[in-house]
């Protein structure tokens, strides 16, 4: 009875560590694909980290993808590539509603917003309504690319959106190339 039992666990254990395998191999089905997306993003693009209900965009501009990894876990992966690359500079903003939203009505709300928290990095999100936020996507969309990354988070407001920067080269650093570029062409006229 005893090797039976013995024999019982070394199979159990074998299924646990086969699913577990089966778990990273998944990873790396949504994983290389996001990276990959995301390294060729640039300044002017956006990106959604969307909860499971956020509209599925399928027109110019947008971008789809959907995964299987909740938006905390997603926004850490996201959060690292761009860390890697450096060429972009993220600016982070949440929905202003995802505060207000109480625990009672959306269980683990809560545990969300900690975990959001955590997965940014030390980087302070600014808050607007969801609503401009889709517009400004919309706006952003009708010139450059805004990858949505559809996750499976099924709580409301919980969208993360990112806007892509220049990481090395910033608005004080083009208004005083701006500038010199004016007073070049200035002396040039004279």
């Amino acid at each position: 009875m005893k090797r039976l039992f013995h024999q019982f666990s070394l199979i159990l254990l074998a299924c646990i560590c086969a699913s577990c395998s089966l778990s990273t191999s998944s990873d790396s089905g949504w994983k290389l694909p996001v990276a990959k997306e995301v390294k060729a993003m640039g300044y002017g693009n956006w990106i959604v980290l969307a909860d499971a209900s956020f509209p599925y965009q399928d027109k110019n501009g947008f971008r789809t993808i959907t995964i299987p990894a909740d938006v905390p876990f997603a926004l850490d992966h996201v959060l690292n590539t761009i860390e890697e690359t450096q060429h972009v500079k993220p600016t982070f903003f949440l929905t202003r509603e995802l505060r207000s939203v109480p625990n009672h009505k959306a269980p683990g709300i809560t545990f969300h917003r900690a975990d959001i928290s955590n997965a940014l990095h030390g980087y302070l999100p600014l808050e607007l309504e969801e609503a401009l936020l889709r517009d400004l996507i919309t706006e952003s969309a009708k010139t450059y690319t805004v990858l949505i990354i559809k996750t499976r988070t099924a709580l409301p407001y919980t969208s993360v959106f990112i806007d892509l920067d220049s990481g090395y080269w910033d608005n004080t650093s083009e208004q005083a190339l701006r500038k010199q570029v004016e007073l070049e062409n200035d002396k040039a006229a004279l």
